[in-house]
């Protein structure tokens, strides 16, 4: 079916009707860009809401005081993307970015008030991503927080067993807030465990 990993996504967050599949599928667009790509914000004000149908980007946030420091979430295949914004734009610098070669598909801006206006469920899918893209952003934190280096390269090869084919280690580094030293004495030490004992 047209859209099927789409669909799956949001239904995962709330059942919607084949009306809405529908609609959608006059109304979705499908934007391709290339790797290592600024995703501008004039995509985003004409997409609010990007899936990631293959590909991958991430989203860094730097300080223009200490421009060394940064931290960075990941957005991976199959995932949702929306608009991240900056308030203190005199003090940091926020930036998506494509990684790979990054396939999305869009709803654009102008269908946005229909699709609150003809199908409720539409509503209850924002209102639950934007919670869930919440509590993504209060568990890196706290895992940041209090979980051991070695407890966060643990959990996101568990989640993401390829993330080294998809991002690079000076990303993934700064995804776990740790330095690109310590992650690489840490992949060392995983592949070492992994490898056949003869």
């Amino acid at each position: 079916m047209e859209n099927e990993n789409l669909y799956q996504k949001i239904e995962s967050y709330c059942p919607i009707s084949s009306a809405l599949k529908a609609y959608l599928n006059i109304a979705l667009t499908s934007i391709a860009l290339p790797a290592n790509h600024i995703v501008e914000n004039g995509l985003f004000e004409r997409y609010p809401i990007l899936f990631i149908e293959n590909g991958a980007c991430k989203t860094s946030l730097q300080s223009k005081k200490e421009p060394d420091q940064s931290i960075l979430t990941l957005h991976l295949k199959n995932t949702f993307l929306t608009q991240s914004l900056e308030n203190k734009t005199e003090d940091y610098n926020i930036q998506t970015t494509t990684l790979t070669l990054t396939t999305f598909t869009g709803i654009p801006d102008k269908h946005i008030h229909q699709l609150y206006r003809l199908f409720p469920e539409f509503i209850s899918f924002n209102l639950l991503l934007h919670q869930e893209q919440k509590h993504v952003l209060f568990h890196l934190a706290f895992d940041i927080r209090h979980l051991s280096v070695e407890d966060r390269f643990n959990k996101l090869l568990t989640n993401h067993p390829d993330i080294f084919q998809i991002s690079s280690s000076i990303d993934i580094a700064s995804s776990l807030g740790i330095h690109s030293h310590t992650l690489s004495t840490l992949k060392h030490s995983y592949i070492s465990k992994r490898k056949p004992k003869h």
